[in-house]
């Protein structure tokens, strides 16, 4: 919640941005390193946006703490000054899926304290209503910098309200399952009911391993006209659903080896150096995908997966030689598939500095900072070509469709690329693909304390011994979101 007390502690001379990543190791330039950006002297990034963009303020980059306590005084803090009228000018801010670190990227195992953490907007939805944000509409008329034509439609609504766009969605995620093809039926699930409740091994465990990944994802949406948008009654049967249906042996086996020592593609063998696994996990042995019907992953979809996608082939913990993959996007409950903002953008209401605000975006969101390649500038006679991988920690996928797929239009320097021994270059069948899966999204939305608490909620009702005990646990939950919606 926000508080109305306290005073502003900004100066008003200076542009403030709020960083809230969830890697910092990533939050650098091409010359300047972590420190350089955080501590009094970030010279790369504030010479770039003065002499290139035209802010002419100081400029001050500030990020949130990663320790607990830290944390939750300053976000208090900052609340405060928010209400009071001030506040940072720029938010640049991820918002975390609770149960993100199941079944995320290899990539992201040396950093799992990010993921379920205090969020200085909890719920961005009810951020926006309570007009917070400064609407974007004049900004992004005609604005080269930022094109939002090229950002993917349902995400973008996302962002919007009554008054225009106030959020800038950066990236997105929805549930993925990866399964051995021959186990797989040609018609695949509907809706989240009718997937849940499947005769065929490999979807009905890829449902109850996306329920047990992430409760949530099977929602198209929490809230309806300022309401929960199911009943308790409606809650219960969808959880009795899932518990029916679950192997709990897979579950156990998903919980205790959530990553693994990635198989070399071409031999099959196991090679603990190709990857930040081995350092971090005990469990160098590929998923028994036949123990469980041919499924083999739960996951969100993530940008440093798709660089090691093939043709048939997604899951790359396996061997090609262990057979054909099929990849598929999990349903919700109303047939379409639900996408979640885990990384955005937006402009303070309060902000004094409005201008040079949309000046820092249009360097932060425009292509050369997205793609990693960066603004060259030495026939300016400046030696930085001002590589700004500020954002390329955010988990999830561009919200730009038109990257990823080439050289020229990758994020962050990653592309969905040939994936063979010697061979190099854009792998456009599988990039199609790729197209064609996040097309499959229908509604986007933000994660926010309902889904944590739905998350709570379930993952208490997978350790329940009785029926009596489960239906407690839901009533406990649906009451503890009733709150939630009630004080936001």
């Amino acid at each position: 919640m926000f508080s109305s007390c306290g005073k502003k502690e900004y100066a008003e001379q200076k542009l403030h941005i709020l960083v809230d990543l969830p890697v910092k190791l990533n939050v650098l330039g091409l010359f300047a390193t972590y420190d350089d950006v955080k501590g009094e002297d970030s010279a790369h990034l504030k010479n770039y946006l003065k002499k290139y963009m035209g802010v002419t303020e100081d400029v001050e980059y500030e990020f949130l703490p990663e320790d607990k306590a830290e944390r939750e005084v300053r976000i208090q803090a900052l609340r405060t000054e928010i209400m009071a009228g001030g506040g940072p000018d720029i938010f640049l801010v991820v918002s975390d899926p609770p149960g993100g670190a199941r079944g995320s990227s290899i990539w992201n195992v040396q950093f799992p304290a990010p993921y379920e953490r205090e969020m200085l907007f909890a719920n961005p939805e009810t951020a926006m209503e309570s007009k917070l944000f400064l609407p974007l509409d004049d900004y992004l008329k005609d604005n080269d910098a930022v094109d939002t034509s090229l950002i993917f439609p349902a995400v973008l609504e996302a962002g919007k309200t009554e008054e225009g766009q106030m959020i800038l969605p950066i990236t997105f995620t929805f549930p993925v399952a990866t399964c051995l093809e021959s186990f797989v039926p040609k018609q695949l699930p509907e809706n989240w009911e009718s997937g849940i409740s499947n005769e065929n091994p490999a979807v009905r465990n890829a449902y109850t391993a996306g329920a047990w990944h992430r409760f949530s994802d099977s929602f198209e949406s929490m809230v309806k006209e300022g309401s929960l948008a199911f009943s308790k009654s409606e809650l219960l049967q969808r959880v009795k659903s899932a518990l029916a249906s679950t192997d709990m042996e897979l579950i156990d086996t998903l919980s205790n080896t959530n990553v693994f020592v990635s198989p070399d593609t071409n031999t099959g063998e196991l090679n603990p150096g190709i990857n930040f696994a081995h350092e971090f996990n005990n469990a160098p042995i590929p998923f028994p995908a036949d123990s469980f019907g041919g499924f083999l992953s739960i996951r969100s979809l993530h940008y440093r997966d798709t660089v090691e996608w093939d043709r048939n082939h997604y899951d790359h913990r396996w061997a090609k030689n262990n057979g054909r993959q099929s990849l598929f996007a999990l349903q919700n409950e109303k047939g379409g598939v639900t996408a979640d903002i885990t990384a955005y953008a937006a402009v303070n209401r309060n902000s004094k500095h409005t201008e040079s605000a949309f000046q820092a975006l249009d360097m932060m969101l425009s292509t050369p900072t997205l793609t990693g390649w960066g603004m060259n500038e030495s026939e300016k006679g400046d030696p930085y070509s001002y590589q700004l991988f500020t954002l390329c920690s955010c988990f999830g996928v561009p919200a730009r469709g038109d990257l990823l797929g080439t050289g020229d239009l990758p994020f962050f320097q990653a592309r969905i690329s040939k994936n063979a021994p010697g061979v190099f270059g854009e792998n456009v069948e599988v990039f199609s693909e790729y197209t064609a899966l996040r097309n499959e999204v229908t509604h986007a939305r933000f994660y926010g304390t309902l889904d944590q608490e739905l998350q709570t909620m379930y993952e208490a009702c997978l350790e329940a011994e009785s029926d009596e005990e489960i239906e407690k646990i839901v009533s406990k939950a649906y009451d503890t979101m009733l709150m939630i919606l009630a004080e936001s």
